[in-house]
C-alpha cells in the first residue's frame, strides 16, 4: 500500500462515510413529502418501511453471499448506486408501490454500503491505526452532521417553493457519492490471490456470550431508536396539522429539525472527549437517554396546550439525535477488536440482521395499530423495550468491566 493511497484513504473514507450515511435533502422532509406530494397517510408509510425491511432480511443470506464475491470496495459501490436508485424512485413516486420499491433500494443500498466500516477497520489495522477507528468514524458523522445541519436550514424553504426541489439536491448528492465510492478501496486485499483467501472461505463465527449480548443489545437499542425517530416527525406533523396550515407546519418542523441537527453536531464535536474519557461505560449513559427521550415524547403527548406539548415532544427528537451516532461506534469498536479479521464481515452483517428484523417486526405491529389507535400507545410500548434496552447495558457494561479486571491481571499470573 502507497503512502499516497492511505493518504487518499484517509482523506476520503469521512467524506464518502459522511455524505452517503442517508439519503441527504429527503431525510429533512421525507414525512412531509410522502404525506403532502404522494399522498400516503400515516399508516402507509410505516408499512412500506416495514415490508421493505423484511424484503431485506429475506434476501439476507443472498446479499451477504454477494458480498462475499463482489468483496467490500466493490459491495460499497454497488450500495451507492443502489441509493441513487432509489432517491430517483423517490422523486418521480405517485403511488404506494414506487414509494415500497424505492424503500427496498434504501433498505438494499444501506446493507453494501455498511462495508465501509470494514473497510475503515481493515486499512486502519494495515497501517498500523487500528486505535483510530472511533476518531474516523466520528468524523464523518460529523460531517454528516454539519450537512444535515445546513441542509435543515434551507430544506423547509425549498420544500415551500416545490416538494421537488430538495428531491432534486437528493439526487445529486446520491450521484455524487456514487463518484466518491470509486476512491474507497480496501487496500491490503487488492490482489486477486490476497481476494480468494479472504473471500472464498466461510469462516466460522465464534462469539463468546459479551459478544452476543452486546450485539443483541445494539439490535434493540437502534430498532427502538429508528422506530422512534421516524416516527415522532409523523407524531409531530399529525398534532401541528391540526391548528396549524401545511405551510406552517413546514417552518417548524425545519426549526425542529435544525435544532436537533445542531445537538447532532455537538454530540459528534464532545464524542471522542467521552470516548477517551469513558469508554465502554457509554453505553449505559446512551441507552438511558434513549429511555429519557421516548418517556418525553410519550407523556408530552398527552399535554393538552400544542405549543407545550410540541415544546416536550421535541425534547426527546433532540436527544435522538444525540446519542444515534456514538452507541454504534462504541459497540462496534469493542466487537471488532475482539473477533477475528474475516469475521467482521458476517459479525456486521448479522447485528444489521438482528436490528432490521427486530425494526421490520415493530413497524410491522406499529403499523397494524395506527389503523384504530394513535401514536400513543406506540411509545408507550416503545418506552418500556427502552427500559429493557437500559438493563440490558448495565449487564453488558458489567461483564466487559469484569473481563477487562480478568484480562489486566493475567500477565501476572503467568509469570
Amino acid at each position: 500500500m502507497k503512502t499516497e493511497d492511505k493518504n487518499l484513504f484517509n482523506k476520503i473514507y469521512p467524506w464518502y462515510s459522511g455524505l452517503s450515511m442517508d439519503l441527504l435533502f429527503f431525510i429533512a422532509i421525507d414525512t412531509l413529502f410522502l404525506t403532502s406530494a404522494v399522498g400516503l397517510s400515516s399508516s402507509q408509510i410505516l408499512l412500506s418501511t416495514s415490508i421493505a425491511l423484511f424484503a431485506r432480511l429475506f434476501l439476507q443470506p443472498l446479499l451477504h453471499f454477494i458480498i462475499k464475491k463482489l468483496g467490500n470496495t466493490i459491495s460499497i459501490r454497488l450500495g451507492s448506486f443502489l441509493l441513487l436508485v432509489s432517491a430517483m424512485l423517490y422523486t418521480i413516486a405517485q403511488s404506494f408501490i414506487i414509494v415500497l420499491l424505492a424503500n427496498i433500494f434504501y433498505e438494499l443500498g444501506l446493507f453494501f454500503r455498511e462495508m465501509v466500516n470494514v473497510i475503515l477497520k481493515n486499512n486502519l489495522e494495515f497501517q498500523g491505526k487500528s486505535t483510530e477507528y472511533a476518531k474516523y468514524t466520528n468524523n464523518s458523522h460529523l460531517i454528516y452532521s454539519i450537512a444535515t445541519m445546513l441542509i435543515s436550514i434551507v430544506a423547509s424553504l425549498m420544500f415551500n417553493i416545490s416538494p421537488y426541489f430538495p428531491m432534486c439536491c437528493c439526487v445529486f448528492f446520491t450521484i455524487l457519492c456514487l463518484i466518491l465510492s470509486f476512491f474507497i478501496k480496501e487496500y491490503d486485499n487488492d490482489s486477486p490471490k490476497s481476494n480468494e483467501k479472504v473471500l472464498l472461505p466461510k469462516p466460522k463465527i465464534k462469539l463468546n456470550r459479551i459478544i452476543v449480548i452486546a450485539i443483541i443489545s445494539y439490535m434493540l437499542f437502534y430498532s427502538v431508536l429508528t422506530v422512534a425517530q421516524v416516527n415522532e416527525k409523523l407524531f409531530i406533523q399529525e398534532e401541528l396539522l391540526t391548528e396549524k396550515t401545511i405551510e406552517t407546519t413546514v417552518i417548524i418542523i425545519g426549526i425542529i429539525q435544525l435544532i436537533s441537527r445542531i445537538v447532532r453536531v455537538l454530540s459528534d464535536l464532545v464524542f471522542n472527549k467521552l470516548f477517551a474519557r469513558f469508554g465502554s461505560r457509554l453505553i449505559i449513559y446512551y441507552s438511558s437517554l434513549l429511555a429519557i427521550a421516548v418517556a418525553f415524547t410519550t407523556f408530552g403527548s398527552f399535554f393538552v396546550n400544542l405549543n407545550l406539548k410540541i415544546a416536550i415532544m421535541s425534547l426527546g427528537f433532540f436527544i435522538y439525535l444525540f446519542v444515534r451516532d456514538h452507541f454504534r461506534v462504541v459497540v462496534q469498536d469493542y466487537i471488532m477488536n475482539k473477533i477475528e479479521k474475516v469475521q467482521r464481515q458476517s459479525v456486521i452483517s448479522t447485528m444489521h440482521f438482528g436490528y432490521n428484523l427486530l425494526s421490520a417486526i415493530f413497524s410491522l405491529i406499529f403499523s397494524v395499530i395506527l389503523v384504530d389507535f394513535d401514536f400513543a400507545l406506540m411509545y408507550i410500548i416503545l418506552l418500556a423495550l427502552a427500559i429493557i434496552e437500559f438493563v440490558i447495558c448495565i449487564v453488558l457494561y458489567k461483564m466487559i468491566n469484569s473481563k477487562k479486571k480478568i484480562e489486566e491481571k493475567s500477565p501476572a499470573i503467568n509469570c
